[in-house]
């Protein structure tokens, strides 16, 4: 198989055929040609030149007799690219068509007639290859199976060149040459829809690997889940590109439903079915009918894979509501949606009513979501909800009751995004099988951990930890993590809530118990909430730590008596897997040792030593606008994700825009296999082997792989319960506040310095850190053992009470998780 480059097919034909119009045009015209058609120059712009493929040829056949003329291999690769793009697909067309059909006959007349002119030009140019580059290969005919797959023709034939490596790219061309092959029919349209088809075929290929990999353990939720995300919208970028000329034949519907027919009529086991199923698809005049019901059944792999059978579940729902202002019923005449894992000996039917069942509940839910409960979290959910929000016109009287907007436009128009977003969903509940509501049960716990401890940290702050904030903005932070966490945990789930608030009466006895739970299949949604939330959640307790900087304090401390002595290893887990998370942040420069804790703690706190005897009680604290140590945002790539696809509301995605998400990931790649630093030593056990240079040129490279590796990497520190551990801090240095200055004003010390007590207070709870340095650790006098040991028992009571809180909140082993992997890079 050609490498699975997500440059796509498409893009690559168009490049290809560019390409060769402008070296013909600029090469022919600088040793004297002169066309025969007239040029067309834009007005307002630079020249620009429109040639036609009927140009070509001429074009060829003038620089053949000309001396001094030599073929670069850039243009050689192209030209003999677009040529197998076409042949293929024109091979595979003439197996699906009945060409009976006045339509079928030209469209192969007109294929011929372009493959002809473009073999003449590559026989024309061969004898002024350069010869510096390849030979001339002869072109081998391409005999395609009848029971191709969409991928099969394009694709997978060995004979078919992959798109040009990064180092025999062809020339970038220059805007002021048009190529126009023809006056443009149905059929190119179809060629076009044809290729950029099989690289949408790619994408859900390379999707669905990712739901295989999260089955078997392999992957997170929130990582694939994303990845699936950013496939939607990349494949609506794709489809910009294309959407002018679909738009003049019909539209991707129309395109779509014509191939299905052509596929479903030529792949007939023989003639007498052949005919039957051509007498169910086109009118006597040859126009394609259709698809009904029962021909989405008896071709249901070939309506899956053309993704027609998504548009008809998008139009039967659209029309449902229209109609009957109702949504659709997850056990209706359908039968409910029972996960299974052998849909491999599934009947068509059956594929059918399942795939039906599901999407019927899951596409208007989401729906509802979209529309009604997006505003109410002030934030844009995934990237299927984006699509399919506009499809069905919503009542008046349900826009006032719910919204109090205006009624919107009425229109159900039906785009290829939202068709892509609903495969893309049965796609991943296909693959997952019986294992389809693990998702959910991950969103469930993860959200009801978090809503757990933003509710004790909010009432904390609204009772014993008042004063730790004064005037910062803790207590709002904590408010906007908990309208997320607990959007899913109140009496019921909000579908079912406005569905029964919508139909006015009562969903269910038992709503908790027995609640809608089309969502419960929705692993896509599920994880791009789970990572949403955990976003927001993450960045919003970082500015919590960062607000008093509790943990720091009490992690310097807890280093400095691990140093000592004074505390065994492992006596505060919690803060030691915080200290792993963070380790680049606790101190400037290496870790201290004994006799250069004080200085370390004020080099972290952006103040000196300087003038430290003389002034003790001043120089113990910093000046909070002087700190320069901070608990750093490291998760990159979420942060790049977040920013661009929640606050910035982005639309579309390439291919670049991937890797730009990825230039800040931790991760390296060796072989194409993802490493990850260790957390405790980095990349020291790596030496001078950095990885791959360029792991997107590697033979099957799968950037949608990569991208939620990278997130997987930043998902475990998302994980941390930073709000419990900030709680914990404080009620550890309240108790070192109380119990501290009596041991510690017994010491002896030359100069008489004692520590102003009255300052770690509030806010500014951290300087009893700085105090006990003061008085413990100064660097001109022996640490007092005695006095030491008293205050390291104050922590030690505390821990053995709280020391795990964050292990037990979020129910992660970070022992475990945490441990050196130095053994796992590759030296």
């Amino acid at each position: 198989m050609a490498p699975s480059s997500i440059a796509g097919l498409l893009p690559q034909y168009k490049k290809d055929t560019h390409v060769v119009a402008r070296w013909l045009e600029k090469t022919s015209k600088a040793f004297g040609f002169t066309s025969h058609e007239d040029t067309q120059q834009r007005a307002g712009l630079k020249k620009q030149y429109t040639i036609s493929i009927a140009e070509f040829g001429r074009m060829a056949d003038f620089l053949s007799l000309k001396g001094g003329v030599f073929v670069p291999k850039y243009l050689w690769t192209a030209l003999s690219r677009a040529i197998d793009y076409r042949s293929s697909y024109g091979s595979y067309l003439q197996r699906q068509r009945d060409t009976s059909t006045p339509q079928d006959r030209a469209g192969d007349k007109n294929h011929r007639f372009f493959i002809d002119v473009l073999k003449n030009v590559q026989n024309a140019l061969g004898p002024l290859l350069n010869p510096s580059g390849a030979t001339v290969a002869g072109l081998a005919s391409l005999d395609i199976p009848r029971q191709a797959t969409v991928e099969d023709d394009v694709e997978n034939d060995a004979q078919i060149p992959a798109p040009a490596p990064a180092n025999n790219s062809p020339e970038p061309p220059d805007e002021d040459v048009i190529f126009e092959p023809w006056e443009e029919d149905a059929e190119e349209a179809m060629f076009h829809w044809r290729l950029f088809n099989v690289d949408v075929q790619r994408i859900r290929k390379q999707i669905r690997q990712l739901w295989e990999l999260y089955r078997a353990g392999h992957l997170s939720l929130a990582g694939v889940a994303t990845a699936h995300n950013m496939a939607i919208h990349m494949v609506w970028e794709m489809e910009q590109d294309v959407q002018p000329i679909f738009e003049r034949y019909g539209g991707y519907v129309n395109l779509s439903k014509r191939h299905f027919v052509q596929r479903y009529v030529g792949t007939a086991r023989d003639e007498n079915e052949k005919r039957a199923r051509a007498n169910r698809s086109y009118s006597k005049d040859g126009v394609v009918i259709g698809p009904t019901v029962e021909m989405l059944i008896d071709g249901f792999d070939i309506a899956e894979e053309e993704m027609v059978f998504a548009w008809q579940v998008l139009v039967s729902e659209a029309g449902t509501w229209g109609a009957c202002g109702s949504y659709g019923t997850y056990s209706g005449k359908w039968g409910p949606f029972i996960p299974r894992d052998d849909r491999q000996n599934m009947t068509n039917l059956e594929k059918y009513n399942q795939d039906k069942a599901l999407a019927c509940g899951v596409v208007i839910d989401l729906q509802i979501l979209a529309v009604f409960l997006n505003p109410s979290i002030g934030m844009d959910l995934d990237g299927l909800t984006a699509a399919i929000k506009d499809l069905v016109p919503w009542k008046h009287e349900d826009l006032i009751k719910h919204l109090g907007k205006q009624f919107p436009p009425s229109y159900n128009k039906i785009t290829f995004r939202a068709v892509l977003a609903t495969q893309l969903l049965l796609d991943s509940a296909h693959v997952l099988g019986t294992s389809i509501d693990r998702p959910w049960r991950e969103l469930l716990d993860q959200t009801a951990r978090t809503s757990k401890s933003t509710k004790s940290l909010r009432e904390f702050y609204g009772g014993a930890g008042s004063l730790a904030l004064g005037s910062l903005p803790g207590p709002s932070c904590v408010e906007d993590i908990e309208i997320i966490a607990k959007f899913w945990h109140g009496k019921e789930d909000p579908i079912s809530q406005f569905r029964r608030e919508a139909s006015g009466k009562p969903f269910s006895k038992t709503p908790r118990e027995n609640a809608h739970t089309s969502l419960r299949y929705n692993a896509p949604f599920c994880g791009w909430w789970l990572q949403t939330s955990q976003s927001a959640c993450h960045v919003r307790s970082i500015t919590i730590i960062n607000s008093i900087s509790l943990p720091l304090a009490c992690a310097r401390l807890y280093h400095a008596f691990v140093e000592e002595g004074l505390v065994p290893k492992g006596s505060w887990p919690d803060i030691e897997a915080f200290s792993i998370l963070h380790r680049g942040d606790l101190w400037v420069g290496a870790p201290p040792k004994s006799g250069q804790y004080l200085r370390s703690l004020m080099l972290a706190g952006g103040s000196s030593i300087i003038g430290l005897a003389s002034d003790a009680r001043v120089k113990s604290h910093p000046a909070s606008n002087e700190r320069v140590k901070f608990v750093t945002y490291s998760t990159t790539v979420t942060e790049k994700i977040f920013t661009a696809f929640v606050d910035r509301k982005a639309q579309g995605l390439r291919k670049d825009d991937i890797e730009r998400f990825l230039a800040g990931t931790r991760l390296r790649w060796y072989d194409g296999e993802a490493v990850r630093p260790c957390f405790h030593h980095g990349w020291a056990k790596a030496g001078n082997h950095k990885g791959d240079k360029n792991p997107a040129s590697l033979e099957n490279d799968n950037p949608f792989l990569r991208l939620a590796q990278a997130i997987d990497v930043e998902a475990l520190e998302q994980s941390f319960d930073y709000m419990s551990l900030n709680r914990v801090c404080w009620m550890v240095l309240r108790e070192l506040l109380k119990k501290a200055p009596p041991i510690l004003d017994a010491v002896k010390t030359p100069d008489n310095a004692k520590p102003d007590w009255g300052k770690p207070e509030g806010k500014e709870a951290r300087l009893v850190v700085t105090s006990i340095f003061f008085v413990l650790f100064r660097p001109d006098l022996p640490t007092p053992k005695k006095e030491a040991s008293a205050v390291a028992d104050v922590l030690l009571n505390l821990t053995k009470a709280l020391g795990r809180i964050v292990h037990t909140s979020t129910g992660i082993d970070w022992d475990e998780a945490l441990k050196c992997t130095c053994n796992a890079i590759p030296s």
